[in-house]
């Protein structure tokens, strides 16, 4: 038997005495092409942030990919593209995908840059981002020297560089990534990491704008 790909049944939030989305009850198949459409307001994008668990439902219930929302495992095979690069102000450093200092350079290879497919990731610890590392700080590097080096040997610290302000235009985020050639920047606002902005998504969502202006 084929495992919906998306499942809901009577699936609500409620914005205080607002009702944002009301009992949405839908099933997608794994393989199928669904459009989900409806005007400004509908209830599209919270349904969906819904999905991966970064708003949490008032009523109602929903799996995706056959485990219950917000499974962070099979979040880790889905691809969302949001329009504003923020964060939930609930998630911690630790719920965003970061890696600790302490992290020998082949697990950082392997289980991070082979494994997401994205080139570069913040480090934190104790909540704290500490920098930034990339598979270009990694290239090159001889086997053993990645069993015997952590990120902390080879990490680019927290810099001007590598942050960015949330009130910063998409063009000038992408300006500052062609200067200073950092494939992510990290949001940052009164000293906390409130997202996480990369030139390929920026890329992807100017070109979905562009098709969609016409």
């Amino acid at each position: 038997m084929t495992v919906a790909a998306i499942n809901t049944e009577g699936l609500k939030k409620n914005f205080g005495e607002r009702a944002a989305v009301k009992h949405l009850t839908l099933q997608v198949l794994q393989g199928e092409v669904f459009g989900f459409l409806g005007p400004n307001g509908a209830g599209k994008t919270t349904s969906i942030k819904m999905l991966l668990g970064l708003v949490r439902p008032t009523s109602g219930s929903a799996t995706l990919l056959g485990a219950p929302i917000g499974d962070r495992p099979t979040l880790g095979r889905v691809g969302f593209l949001p329009e504003h690069f923020r964060f939930q102000e609930w998630l911690t450093a630790r719920e965003v995908v970061s890696v600790a200092p302490d992290l020998p350079l082949n697990q950082l290879i392997n289980s991070y840059f082979l494994h997401y497919g994205y080139k570069g990731f913040p480090v934190a610890q104790a909540g704290r981002v500490l920098g930034m590392v990339s598979v270009f700080n990694v290239k090159g590097l001889p086997e053993d020297q990645q069993k015997t080096k952590t990120v902390a040997q080879v990490m680019e610290p927290l810099n001007d560089d590598l942050l960015i302000s949330p009130q910063v235009s998409l063009t000038e985020a992408l300006s500052k990534m062609g200067q200073t050639e950092a494939g992510r920047l990290v949001v940052m606002q009164g000293g906390k990491m409130v997202g996480l902005i990369s030139k390929t998504g920026l890329l992807r969502y100017l070109e979905m704008k562009r098709i969609l202006e016409g």
